[in-house]
C-alpha cells in the first residue's frame, strides 16, 4: 500500500495518524456534574442565609444527582 502524507497527518498502512493536536474539548461529565454539585450547594446556602427563598428547581437538581 501507497504511503500518503497530508498536512493533518500520514495514511500509513491503513492507519491515519494525525500529527496535529487537538482543540479543547469538553470536561468529563463526571467532574462537571460534581462541579454542579459544589456550585448548587454554595448558591442555596447564600439564598437560605440571605433569607432569600430558593428556588426549588435548585433542590430537585441536587437531589437527582444525590440518587444517581
Amino acid at each position: 500500500m501507497a504511503k500518503h502524507s497530508f498536512i493533518t497527518g500520514e495514511h500509513i498502512g491503513g492507519i491515519n495518524f494525525d500529527s496535529r493536536k487537538p482543540p479543547i474539548g469538553i470536561i468529563p461529565k463526571e467532574l462537571w456534574i460534581e462541579q454542579r454539585k459544589l456550585e448548587l450547594k454554595a448558591a442555596i446556602k447564600r439564598y437560605f442565609e440571605a433569607d432569600f427563598k430558593v428556588p426549588i428547581e435548585w433542590i430537585e437538581e441536587l437531589n437527582s444527582y444525590q440518587k444517581s
